[in-house]
């Protein structure tokens, strides 16, 4: 039973993302594929198939021009056009590639030569074909992957009424012990569809649901909207922890009010920095009293790194630590103070955030951000990746979101740079039931 949740698992986070993984492996090639065909515009449909459950997942186009040269990647579902308002994209061309919507609202612009297809999780990344053209054309190193054990062309077969050749892909996989396979129908270098078998059991299907070959496209199709906005992607790529703030340690006392419907709290609230923002910890008590029961006191401290999160809760006595490698680029939530420096000296927010003004607050200077995140929005006082006066909002009409009404404050009262930060307080008692997400 065990083996057998562990394959959903797996093929729960790899799907459609599994054939991804296998034929990404050793691959030194960034080019764009390249096609015979001049133009094309190919739909896909995806289903995963978990235990004896097949369920739908994102819909897939691909349009190219100029042989390759140009091409467009859509996802397409019902999510994705509900949060958006239109398909998730990107854009290659001229030496770049443009992520639309990653940020949410923005244009993240990469070099295609820097731009690592293999780390992308779907097939809105480089073409969906562009791997299998790596093998057919040997861009990829097989002879270094030790996982390797072949690729061969099976048959041929017809596919939406064209004559396509089969191949397939088989690597080792030492953790299950067992042999993964790929199978693969390939028209003019596209690839119309993708079969991933894990532990002999089919897991994901790609299949192309309309081809329509030398269509006349417009120029436009491949055009960067105005009305994103642009962020350089060479720039988020710089490791975080190389761009600091100006204090070496830092510690910020703040009082804490929450006044909403029926809960009303207070508190004070103790930021605890070094290593000139790399490491950060958040102590706090508060009182809160909820539909006029009793009042609660609660004590928690957050210990953050640059890669997880411990929430310490010295009322239940328990550590849970929190990965945050997925965190969104505009969850701010889980971001170090060097990454929140990082991110808003160089004005790589995306479109949920505004900026409203500067100002002198406890004798820093502070630019003003407006964040909003879902039904919620905040007023920041930044500086240097520290917000030093917040103000919490929340929608009072629904989803529509135009009127908000205040519920919470936290205001900073001293701010100590370079003072001694004890090395105990990123601790927490060993004694505590402890969990990991």
């Amino acid at each position: 039973m065990k083996r057998l949740s562990r394959v959903a698992f797996i093929s729960l986070l790899l799907i459609p993302g599994l054939s991804g993984y296998i034929s990404a492996q050793s691959s030194n090639s960034n080019s764009l594929p390249t096609y015979p065909v001049k133009s094309a515009i190919v739909q896909y449909s995806s289903h995963a198939n978990i235990g004896n459950n097949t369920s739908s997942q994102p819909i897939f186009r691909e349009t190219f021009d100029n042989y390759g040269a140009l091409l467009l990647n859509e996802k397409i579902d019902s999510l994705t056009l509900q949060l958006l308002g239109e398909p998730y994209q990107r854009i290659f061309k001229d030496g770049y590639v443009f992520l639309l919507n990653d940020p949410q609202g923005c244009v993240t612009k990469y070099k295609i030569k820097d731009f690592e297809y293999a780390k992308v999780p779907d097939y809105s990344a480089g073409g969906f074909s562009k791997k299998v053209q790596d093998l057919i054309h040997n861009k990829i190193n097989k002879s270094n992957n030790k996982n390797f054990i072949s690729f061969t062309k099976t048959r041929e077969i017809s596919f939406l009424g064209h004559t396509c050749s089969e191949y397939e892909y088989i690597v080792a996989n030492p953790q299950f012990l067992s042999r993964d396979r790929t199978i693969m129908v390939v028209y003019h270098d596209i690839c119309l569809s993708e079969k991933t078998y894990f532990l002999e059991k089919l897991v994901s299907t790609i299949e192309a649901t309309s081809l329509d070959e030398n269509h006349p496209i417009p120029s436009s199709t491949f055009e960067v909207p105005q009305k994103y906005r642009m962020i350089d992607g060479e720039k988020l790529e710089v490791k975080n922890n190389a761009t600091v703030s100006e204090f070496n340690t830092l510690i910020v006392s703040y009082i804490t009010k929450k006044d909403y419907y029926q809960t009303k709290g207070e508190g004070k609230k103790i930021l605890y920095s070094k290593e000139q923002g790399k490491k950060s910890v958040w102590e706090w008590e508060e009182t809160i009293s909820e539909y006029n029961l009793s009042p609660e006191y609660k004590h928690f401290k957050k210990i953050r790194e640059e890669r997880a999160e411990f929430l310490v809760d010295y009322i239940h006595k328990t550590v849970n630590r929190k990965g945050l490698e997925m965190e969104a680029t505009n969850n701010y939530n889980y971001k170090t103070i060097a990454e929140l420096n990082f991110l808003f000296e160089n004005k790589l927010y995306d479109n949920t955030v505004r900026v409203l003004g500067k100002d002198l607050f406890l004798g820093k200077e502070c630019t003003i951000f407006e964040i909003k995140t879902g039904i919620e929005k905040l007023e920041v006082y930044e500086w240097q990746g520290v917000f030093l006066k917040i103000k919490k909002y929340i929608c009072t009409d629904g989803n529509i979101c135009n009127e908000y009404q205040l519920y919470g404050e936290e205001t900073a009262t001293s701010v100590q740079e370079n003072v001694p930060v004890s090395d105990s307080l990123f601790n927490y008692p060993s004694d505590f039931k402890y969990t990991n997400d």
